[in-house]
């Protein structure tokens, strides 16, 4: 938590850079973007896949969408934004 809030740059090493990683965002509602995110999920399972996360805002809309159309995921709260 406190790193977070910590305004100072970290003197470590740079981050890894993130692999495949896709950002997504759409204003005609959340059964399009579950029409565009449930097939790019299916196109990436398999048994490599060992855990399944999905990154979420507070909305409970969202997670029930989610909870609904990837079931296996397990839902992590983005609080970096109540923190703000």
């Amino acid at each position: 938590m406190t790193a977070l809030l910590d305004n100072e740059p970290p003197t470590s090493a740079a981050r890894p850079v993130s692999v495949r990683k896709e950002l997504r965002a759409t204003l005609e509602g959340k059964t399009v973007a579950m029409a565009h995110l449930v097939p790019r999920v299916a196109q990436r399972e398999g048994p490599h896949i060992q855990h399944r996360v999905a990154l979420t805002d507070g909305a409970e809309a969202l997670q029930q969408q989610l909870v609904t159309h990837v079931p296996a995921f397990t839902l992590v709260l983005d609080s970096s934004h109540a923190i703000e």
